[in-house]
């Protein structure tokens, strides 16, 4: 089964003010034109594809608009992670929820993200259809605070072997494939909160994104 992404997300290149999560470096994109996989920073020219928030193949190209950031650096020695550097902004509206989520967790989460100002991790996205994967509570709050875009990680979901789906004890479920994930995003009903467990999820970068930043569409 395939799916086609449609009209390409607005994706822009995060700018962020340092964070205490670990010591920073000073990042400079330069002008070139670069083509990205799924692990590899998105800075400039043409996008190719490639822990809970509530507890603090077709081919694509977007374009990525030249950045200067100071941001985070962090290398995690585990099975797959990124830096901060690989995070990018989308649109909101092209993000797509697989889960329901408990509105307890996104409350909280929500009066956090007002006294932190802005976003402290990013969504987990795949980049063909807009599916959310990890960050459902984070996609919620952005809702409630009616922000325009909101940091994501974006991943070639379906073709990567190296990320896996599995269900959360108590879902419900005896299994779950990447396939009934993405066509769960694309349908008109949802998963309850804490069905899918990606392999990943665990390993995504602190950031600070204002949200000030977040609430503009560029």
């Amino acid at each position: 089964m395939s799916y086609s992404l449609g009209n390409s997300p607005s994706i822009q290149s995060l700018t962020a003010p340092p964070t205490t999560h670990a010591p920073y470096p000073v990042a400079h994109s330069t002008s070139k034109t670069c083509a990205k996989s799924s692990f590899s920073g998105i800075r400039e020219g043409m996008l190719t594809p490639g822990t809970s928030a509530s507890n603090p193949s077709s081919m694509i190209g977007c374009q990525a608009h030249p950045f200067q950031s100071i941001i985070p650096s962090i290398g995690l020695e585990c099975v797959m992670s990124w830096e901060a550097e690989d995070v990018s902004l989308v649109d909101l509206d092209w993000l797509k929820p697989h889960e329901e989520i408990k509105v307890k967790n996104r409350d909280k989460l929500l009066e956090m993200t007002k006294k932190w100002g802005g976003f402290t991790k990013p969504l987990l996205v795949d980049s063909q259809t807009g599916s959310i994967l990890d960050g459902h509570h984070r996609h919620s709050v952005a809702i409630c605070l009616s922000l325009k875009r909101v940091p994501v990680i974006l991943i070639d979901y379906l073709s990567d072997d190296q990320i896996t789906v599995d269900v959360w004890p108590g879902s419900g479920l005896e299994s779950i494939t990447k396939e009934e994930v993405i066509e769960m995003c694309l349908s008109d009903t949802l998963y309850p909160p804490k069905t899918s467990k990606h392999t990943i999820s665990n390993h995504l970068p602190p950031i600070h994104v204002l949200l000030e930043v977040l609430a503009k569409s560029e």
